[in-house]
């Protein structure tokens, strides 16, 4: 059995190596233990690079890929998904929604203190991202039941190595904005850095 490849580590809930049986007309993975919180639409199965006859945006199988044939199924404690996929182990695991929360930004003096009277109004939100798969940029705003969302979307693949950028032209004051980071996908998200373009004002409006 080989050491399980991929361009960036796995990201799901109760994951588990698994080498799959086939079983005509399906592969079987079965879980080491029966949980009922495993279920068709929140089942991921993530193949290594050591298939390589299937294509890259094939290797993951879940209720939202286009071909249904691969849309996995469970049973019990048995996965299961159309088609012969023995040549190497698989990720079988449950989705989760990563959430992070970004702290407000502040203005700092020459002391390294943070002007915490000063009117900060952000223009807009840049993230850089390297080896990532598909994440959101989400502002919510006190007062606004309304959210904004931009996605990064990976134009080839679900994981890129490339350097890029997200930016959200996100306005509002930063006392009363919330900026978080979501990803509810199986691949890596990597932001080495985030960047505020805001107006700043000395005096509390």
């Amino acid at each position: 059995m080989a050491t399980f490849l991929l361009a960036g580590p796995v990201h799901l809930d109760r994951q588990y190596a698994l080498q799959g049986v086939f079983n005509s007309p399906n592969t079987e993975w079965t879980l080491p233990i029966s949980d009922a919180s495993m279920a068709t639409t929140n089942i991921w199965i993530v193949l290594s690079d050591a298939f390589t006859s299937i294509a890259d945006t094939a290797k993951t199988m879940h209720i939202g890929v286009t071909d249904t044939d691969l849309r996995p199924a469970i049973s019990g404690d048995v996965v299961s998904v159309v088609g012969n996929f023995t040549d190497d182990i698989a990720i079988v695991g449950r989705s989760f929604t990563m959430s992070v929360e970004l702290s407000k930004p502040y203005i700092r003096d020459r002391n390294g203190d943070a002007d915490i009277d000063a009117w900060l109004s952000i223009q807009q939100i840049v993230t850089a991202h390297h080896v990532s798969g598909p994440y959101s940029l989400v502002r919510t705003y006190a007062g606004d039941s309304t959210s904004y969302t931009e996605t990064f979307n990976p134009a080839s693949t679900e994981v890129t190595d490339a350097v890029g950028i997200l930016r959200a032209w996100f306005s509002g004051e930063a006392k009363d904005m919330t900026i978080t980071i979501n990803s509810t996908n199986s691949f890596p998200v990597t932001i080495p850095s985030v960047r505020y373009l805001a107006d700043y004002e000395r005096t509390l409006r």
